[in-house]
């Protein structure tokens, strides 16, 4: 096994989600960075804590980018699909 590789599981709990479809990268279109402003712009108005601030900036308890469909399965990129999932964090 390579030694930065584990296995484990995510921890359990309830997560704020978002599905992206499109490329990864666009000037003109919505992207991966555009989903991911997106969510945590959601959490944001709705007081939905998923991070806590560190000196470095966010830290997420959980973070998860699931690549439903790619390049390797479906040649057009509007047909990506992108799945967010950040873990819910109680407030303090």
């Amino acid at each position: 096994m390579h030694p930065r590789v584990r296995a484990s599981t995510l921890p359990g709990g309830d997560y704020i989600t978002l599905l992206h479809v499109g490329p990864y990268r666009s000037d003109s279109l919505p992207d991966l960075g555009d989903a991911r402003a997106e969510l945590v712009a959601w959490a944001d108005e709705n007081e939905v804590a998923y991070g806590s601030d560190t000196p470095r900036g966010i830290e997420l308890a959980c973070a998860l980018e699931r690549f439903e469909v790619g390049p390797v399965d479906e040649e057009d990129f509007t047909k990506w699909r992108t799945e967010f999932a950040y873990l819910i964090r109680p407030r303090t």
